[in-house]
């Protein structure tokens, strides 16, 4: 069946969250992007989804914002029939694209694997595409899940 223009926008669902630069309140971005795929996206895993925007958005206030107070993390979700996007932004420093490129480390051996820096290595194995774009108005990381029979 093919859809019309006006079908598929009507079918798409978005919502903005954005919460203060505080590693309190990751968790409440996290509790909101689970609930929203548990009812939205019943063929994803809401708990992957909600481990990799908690990853994002913590990244954001460690490394983007050195850990400030006071700055905006902001979470745009579009559920399309095919697919789920997650986009945190943010206005903090730019990651360096050698970390999204890097190898992921050899999760086999527990005891060489580093206490901290698996966030981003956890969102390219779970999500089906891992984007970043950073210019002067400042920073996306954007996370695709294709959602199976979309």
């Amino acid at each position: 069946m093919v859809r019309t223009d006006e079908e598929l926008k009507s079918m798409v669902k978005e919502i903005t969250l954005e919460i203060e630069s505080r590693l309190e309140n990751v968790p409440l971005v996290g509790l909101a992007v689970k609930e929203i795929c548990y009812h939205f996206l019943p063929e994803i895993d809401p708990h992957k989804m909600e481990l990799c925007v908690v990853e994002a958005c913590t990244n954001v206030i460690r490394h983007a914002y050195e850990g400030r107070e006071g700055k905006r993390v902001k979470v745009l979700l579009t559920i399309f029939p095919d697919r789920v996007v997650f986009e945190v932004s943010d206005t903090g420093r730019a990651m360096e694209p050698q970390h999204l490129h890097a190898r992921a480390p050899d999760l086999s051996k527990v005891e060489e694997l580093p206490e901290r820096g698996l966030g981003l290595q956890i969102i390219k194995e779970v999500m089906d595409e891992v984007q970043y774009r950073s210019s002067e108005e400042g920073n996306t990381l954007i996370m695709t899940k294709i959602v199976e029979g979309g």
